[in-house]
């Protein structure tokens, strides 16, 4: 999935090509239309990876309209991660 996450990305946001030389400007702005590329924000770009990276299969993403908020990322995704780990301050 890695490998088709970042391909999605680089000919959605750097070059449609896939080559070095960028012909993609993306606009940063917040637009509640979770689904279009233009404009985008940080935590909307890493939702779109997810949702579309792996070929528009989607099975492992929930759907969602709106904004989403970079502490709202881990709910958009049907698994969750397994939890490895609490640390605390003694």
């Amino acid at each position: 999935m890695a490998a088709k996450a970042a391909s999605w990305v680089d000919r959605n946001f750097y070059s449609t090509t896939g080559g070095a030389t960028q012909n993609v400007f993306i606009m940063y702005g917040k637009y509640h239309y979770l689904y279009h590329i233009n404009p985008t924000y940080c935590s909307k770009l890493v939702f779109q990876v997810f949702y579309y990276g792996d070929g528009f299969s989607c099975s492992h993403m929930h759907p969602r309209s709106g904004f989403v908020a970079p502490y709202e990322l881990i709910g958009a995704f049907k698994m969750a991660p397994e939890l490895v780990k609490i640390y605390s301050k003694k």
